[in-house]
C-alpha cells in the first residue's frame, strides 16, 4: 500500500444523509458505517432546512439526499450545497429515475449521481468510496498543477470532453483546475473557455502574481440533453 493509498484509508470522509423516513436514514447510515473502502463520520437530516443547517455547521465531503423531502426538495439542497460549497460530492436518491428528474438534477444541482431506489448497499458503497477517492485525488492535482502554456490547458479540456458517456449515473461534469504565472496566458486561457459552450467558470482567485481558475468541464453528451 503507497502513502496515497494509506492516507485515503485513514481520512474520516465528513457524510450529511438527507431524508424524511427515519427508517431510511438508518438504513443509509448502517450502510455506509459498514463499509471497508473509507471512514465516515455520518450527521443525518430529516428535511432541507434543516440539513442547510448542518451544512452552515460543517464541511461536508459528501451529501446524499433523497429527491422528496419537506421544506426543500433534494435537487435544490443540492444546488444550495454546492452555493456553499463546490467541492462537495451531490448524490440524488429518487424512487424513480425519469428523464425530467434527471434532467433537472443535472442541470440545477449539478449532481454528480443519481440513484434510484431500491439501491444495492454494495453499489452504493462502491460509487461513494469512487466519488471520495475521485475528490481527494482533485484536491491533490489542485494543489499540484502549474499550467502556464493556454494549449496545454486546452488539450486537457478537450479529453475530458471526448471521454465516452455510458450512464446519467456516471456524471457528466468533470471540475478541473489550472494555475497560470503568466498574465498574458491567463488571459488568453479565458478570452478562449469564455466561447465555450459546455465549459463553466466556478472559480478565479488571483494571489501573489498567479491566476487560478476552477472549470466545470461537461462531456459534449450533455449538449444533447
Amino acid at each position: 500500500m503507497n502513502n496515497k493509498e494509506i492516507n485515503e484509508t485513514k481520512k474520516v470522509h465528513k457524510i450529511l444523509i438527507v431524508d424524511d423516513e427515519v427508517e431510511v436514514l438508518d438504513a443509509l447510515t448502517i450502510t455506509l458505517k459498514m463499509a471497508n473502502q473509507f471512514k465516515s463520520d455520518i450527521s443525518i437530516a430529516e428535511d432541507g432546512e434543516e440539513a442547510l443547517t448542518e451544512l452552515e455547521k460543517h464541511d461536508f465531503d459528501l451529501i446524499l439526499s433523497d429527491y422528496m423531502i419537506p421544506k426543500i426538495d433534494g435537487i435544490n439542497l443540492l444546488k444550495r450545497a454546492k452555493e456553499k460549497n463546490p467541492n462537495i460530492i451531490r448524490i440524488l436518491i429518487t424512487g424513480k429515475l425519469d428523464y425530467q428528474v434527471a434532467r433537472e438534477a443535472i442541470k440545477n444541482a449539478d449532481v454528480d449521481h443519481l440513484i434510484e431506489k431500491p439501491w444495492s448497499d454494495d453499489e452504493l458503497r462502491y460509487l461513494i468510496h469512487g466519488a471520495l477517492k475521485k475528490k481527494i485525488e482533485d484536491e491533490s492535482k489542485r494543489s499540484n498543477l502549474p499550467i502556464d502554456n493556454v494549449k496545454s490547458a486546452l488539450r486537457i479540456i478537450r479529453a475530458i470532453q471526448e471521454k465516452p458517456f455510458y450512464h446519467m449515473s456516471s456524471g457528466v461534469k468533470r471540475s478541473v483546475s489550472f494555475e497560470f504565472i503568466q498574465t498574458e496566458e491567463f488571459n488568453n486561457f479565458f478570452s478562449k473557455i469564455k466561447k465555450m459552450r459546455n465549459v463553466r467558470i466556478d472559480d478565479i482567485h488571483i494571489s501573489e502574481n498567479k491566476y487560478f481558475i476552477k472549470l466545470g468541464v461537461y462531456l459534449r453528451s450533455y449538449e444533447r440533453i
